[in-house]
């Protein structure tokens, strides 16, 4: 699936502006951890680059937003839910 539509799909199912997630900044919490989840998602069928230009970010920020979210799902179970939940609205 393209990162454009990942992207889509994080923004509204987080319920956030796809410009906020898209910004330079890294943002408070409620922006950074979708941006990363939504990051994540499209890096496991996209190439690193595309995913980057899709959420404005470098190859690396992209590596690392993969690592973080699986370290974090690991971890806490609500950030395991909600990776599941945006799978499970990627697939309809």
């Amino acid at each position: 699936m393209k990162p454009e539509i990942i992207l889509k799909a994080t923004a509204k199912h987080f319920g956030i502006a796809q410009k906020k997630l898209k910004q330079k900044s890294r943002g408070p919490w409620p922006i950074s951890w979708p941006r990363l989840l939504g990051m994540a998602i499209a890096y496991e069928s996209n190439k690193c680059a595309q995913v980057g230009k899709a959420f404005n970010r470098t190859h690396g920020n992209v590596i690392h937003a993969s690592k973080r979210v699986a370290d974090l799902c690991d971890v806490h179970e609500d950030l395991a839910g909600d990776r599941e939940k945006l799978k499970e609205a990627l697939c309809g």
